[in-house]
């Protein structure tokens, strides 16, 4: 009996050093806590100031070993998928006006007023590829000064925009 009991006990401290726990630091906002690897955990945005409207979730690269993954980053009710590290998140909120140019394989990523003039820029294709040409995953193409350019610019539309550099061989 008291070898069943020990045998108990140990397992029950190899289960428990087994399911490490990370912390989640939710600043201006709820979901903060300590959570295991895997664990999908619902956050939600605090208060935000006069004028803004939620832009998106920023995840704080600084003290961030690994980029969790985030259900809606532009939602202020989502999910986040608990990684195997502490991870450090806010939401950051912009200006109600403003509208989010988001880049694949260039820049910018950041939020315009419409009617300013945003440089587009293409990242360099890799090694026995050449840059082809630019293309909406959400958004109007049309805004674009000339879409077979790796760099152009655009005058910002009154809408959020996705754009994605394609390559060719």
């Amino acid at each position: 009996m008291k070898w069943f009991s020990f045998y108990i006990i140990l397992l029950f401290f190899i289960q428990v050093a087994a399911s490490k726990k990370y912390l989640l630091i939710v600043n201006n906002g709820r979901g903060s806590g300590t959570y295991e690897e895997g664990k999908r955990v619902k956050i939600e945005c605090g208060k935000r100031p006069d004028g803004k409207r939620l832009g998106h979730w920023s995840i704080d690269k600084n003290k961030n070993k690994i980029r969790p993954e985030i259900g809606s980053v532009y939602r202020k009710k989502t999910t986040l998928v608990m990684p195997a590290s502490n991870v450090v998140i806010e939401p950051e909120f912009v200006d109600r006006d403003m509208y989010e140019v988001r880049v694949h394989r260039g820049y910018p990523d950041d939020y315009y007023k419409p009617g300013v003039k945003v440089k587009l820029r293409g990242h360099k294709p890799p090694s026995r590829k050449r840059f082809d040409k630019w293309i909406a995953k959400d958004g109007d193409i049309s805004v674009i000064k000339d879409v077979k350019a790796r760099n152009t610019e655009f005058i910002m539309p009154k809408e959020r925009i996705e754009l994605k550099a394609t390559w060719k061989k």
